[in-house]
């Protein structure tokens, strides 16, 4: 065996060629190793290139143009007459959470096929779900696929009674052009329906992704906030042209193009006023919903006017003596102080500031650029403030949903409170931000309320006030068991009776006049002038008008204004002595006396017979001269009714029009009608003491409302 020096001398290893493997070489211990996969290679040397050949060019063209020439040979079947819809946006499949109304709703639709309409009326009752609260935006969304197809919602009833049954058999059988059309319109109302692409789902979704902040970071964002104002009010010292944008918008606001509020936040001592309105505000009993209070632009507010005017004069002054200063580049020379510190007087409004910095990217001076950087920076602030605060707003208009608005309406108008909260926020007071903005947050969806409840609007002060009155009287109507003369609240609320009686007017929702049988559901306090009277009553009370208007001419002219206004006739308001004293330039004991002697000349044998009794009506019942104190402390001979002062009539009382109807209702039902309000005893009897009837169910409960009482064995009297 040879020694391995021998072995390893036999090897003979011949020079490589460029790629090929290096040959194995013996390490250290002696022993051949295999090289590394990396140092096996070598570099490769780059050809040179090759030198233009025509030939060669034309060959590689010739090809080029003949595999131009080739087309496909495809054997698979032809797809071309199959027509798929591809919808440009993705969307979720809707899940039936109901498959009873999804059958409904493709039955109902599946009759507008066939008969071209069907009755809006099922529409709203398909719509109809009560656990949320689009029934109008489904019954919409179903109205519009309907009239996609071709058909129509009439206002067509299909029953007599209330409780009938009003559905109609339809052939379920479908055609194949009824199913594609069937399956294509309610695939439409699942994507209109969906809540993928509602923007406020959208928005519930973005608010919930937000974290509420720590009082230590509201601290810092106030701060910041604070910061970024001063640095952009520095720079707006320096800037001419910033100055020149400012002063010109001082003078829309004195010509009254523009509201003070947007160009001027106030002194931050100054804050607006803001009412518990959940303490003060109480709806009428078909709507109950809290009012906000007023706050800078606040109506009819005495002391808030005054600090307006205030506030207003001091801001009109110092934007005077802005205009007269020269704008100073330099931010430590004397006229730049000088505008410096008229503009921190001046308080101006940031969202003045906000729209200005908007405009200062057409100014290349580094003043507009130092003032659209700090802007920039409060914005930032102030959305991160807002946005962590979204879930605030939310939950606040979720109190709100029994006031019939929409939701998002709500959220809308409390985001907007919510803003005014972040730009009025003071970080050195204390409290939380959430506290203090629940406030900006419920009088901004309040005053929305206010303005969106009622049919005729009301100033929001006015509303305030009506409110507070609803909710005085309907807790006197507990306490008394009847409802309070407007003295009565007046002196519980601290106005004037003859304010209250306006408020309380004011409060009375508009009734529909085509609306059938609303005198029993009215409130009693509204005039029976709302309503159709009876064409003999109607008769009844001109002839009344004539007669009054008759016996007046026979006096003198100045009696005669004394009478009408002292008791209201001729559709004057009623006055107390002192009052027409006061219009005639007499006394009140004069004009006394003049009243005793008119009525006197009314009472006269050749005078009495124009005011016959039978031509007495409800216009004179009850109507009584306006009393004041010194009325009652004289004692004087104040008649309390004019027809008692003239002849000796029978009790004449006011024939409700809804008594009459009670009573022809009774006539129908074969009930036993006793009517002597014009005999001596004034009753009303009514013989239907049989209550097991159908008709007799229908007719009590209406007696009952109109204030008959029961007697055993006889029946229902008024």
């Amino acid at each position: 065996m040879q020694p391995l020096s021998d072995q390893a001398s036999s090897f003979v290893v011949n020079p490589v060629e460029i790629g090929s493997l290096p040959p194995l070489r013996p390490n250290d211990s002696g022993e051949f190793v295999p090289p590394s996969t990396l140092d096996a290679w070598e570099a490769e040397v780059e050809a040179p290139a090759l030198p233009d050949d025509p030939l060669v060019w034309e060959a590689a063209r010739t090809a080029q143009v003949e595999l131009a020439k080739h087309v496909p040979v495809d054997t698979w079947p032809d797809w071309g007459d199959l027509s798929a819809y591809l919808p440009d946006n993705a969307s979720f499949l809707s899940v039936i959470v109901d498959p009873e109304a999804h059958a409904r709703l493709r039955q109902l639709f599946l009759r507008a096929l066939r008969e071209g309409s069907v009755p809006d009326e099922e529409v709203v009752e398909l719509a109809r779900d009560p656990e949320s609260a689009q029934d109008e935006v489904k019954a919409a969304v179903y109205r519009m696929v309907l009239a996609d197809m071709g058909c129509q919602t009439d206002e067509r009833l299909e029953r007599v009674e209330a409780f009938e049954d009003s559905t109609v058999y339809v052939d379920p059988d479908e055609t194949p052009e009824e199913e594609d059309e069937l399956t294509d319109a309610l695939a439409h109302i699942g994507t209109l329906t969906s809540t993928q692409f509602d923007p406020f789902y959208l928005y519930q979704r973005e608010a919930q992704r937000h974290r509420l902040l720590s009082a230590e970071e509201e601290i810092e964002i106030g701060q910041a906030m604070e910061a970024s104002l001063e640095s952009a009010l520095n720079a707006l010292a320096a800037w001419p042209a910033g100055i020149s944008r400012l002063l010109g918008a001082v003078r829309a606001v004195q010509a009254g193009n523009l509201p003070m509020r947007w160009l001027c936040a106030g002194p931050r001592h100054d804050l607006p006023l803001i009412r518990d309105t959940d303490a003060t505000i109480d709806a009428a009993p078909e709507f109950k919903s809290p009012t906000s209070a007023v706050d800078d632009d606040t109506e009819g507010d005495p002391s808030s006017d005054s600090r307006s005017e205030t506030r207003d004069a001091e801001f009109f002054a110092a934007a005077e003596h802005l205009s007269v200063v020269d704008v100073a580049l330099s931010q430590n020379s004397p006229a730049w102080s000088e505008a410096r510190s008229l503009l921190a007087s001046m308080r101006v409004a940031s969202t003045f500031l906000l729209e200005l910095a908007d405009e200062a990217p057409l100014d290349k001076s580094d003043a507009a650029s130092d003032f659209k950087r700090a802007m920039d920076t409060y914005r930032r602030k102030r959305e991160w403030m807002a946005i962590s605060n979204l879930k605030l707003v939310l939950f606040q208009a979720k109190k709100y949903m029994y006031s019939g608005q929409p939701l998002g309406d709500l959220v809308q108008e409390g985001n907007i409170g919510l803003l005014r909260a972040v730009d009025r926020f003071d970080w050195r007071r204390g409290f939380r931000f959430s506290t203090f903005a629940t406030w900006w947050v419920r009088q901004g969806i309040g005053r929305f309320i206010a303005d969106k409840c009622r049919t005729i609007r009301l100033p929001v002060y006015v509303f305030d006030e009506t409110q507070r009155l609803v909710r005085e009287s309907e807790a006197f109507e507990e306490r008394m068991g009847r409802a309070p003369e407007p003295r009565e609240i007046a002196a519980t609320v601290g106005l004037t009776e003859h304010k209250a009686a306006a408020l309380m007017c004011m409060a009375l929702e508009p009734l529909p006049l085509e609306e059938t049988d609303i005198d029993v559901r009215m409130d009693p306090s509204v005039s029976h002038e709302l309503i159709d009277p009876d064409p003999m009553e109607t008769v009844a009370e001109r002839e009344l008008e004539g007669a009054i208007d008759t016996a007046l001419k026979c006096l003198a002219p100045k009696d005669e204004r004394i009478i009408r206004q002292r008791f209201g006739l001729g559709g004057m308001a009623e006055h107390t002595l002192d009052e027409i004293g006061m219009v005639i330039g007499v006394t009140r004991e004069r004009v006394r006396q003049i009243e005793y002697k008119a009525l006197a000349k009314l009472r006269h044998p050749t005078r009495a017979g124009l005011l016959d009794p039978s031509r007495v009506r409800s216009r004179t019942e009850g109507s009584e001269p306006a009393v004041d104190a010194a009325d009652r402390e004289s004692g004087g001979p104040v008649p309390t009714d004019p027809t008692k002062n003239m002849l000796p009539i029978g009790p004449l009382r006011m024939v409700p029009i809804a008594v009459n109807k009670a009573l022809r209702l009774a006539e129908r039902v074969k009930a036993t009608v006793e009517d002597d309000r014009l005999g001596s005893s004034g009753k009303i009897w009514v013989r239907a003491d049989d209550d097991e009837q159908a008709h007799m169910q229908i007719l009590i409960p209406r007696l009952v409302e109109l204030g008959f009482a029961r007697e055993a064995g006889k029946g229902y009297w008024r």
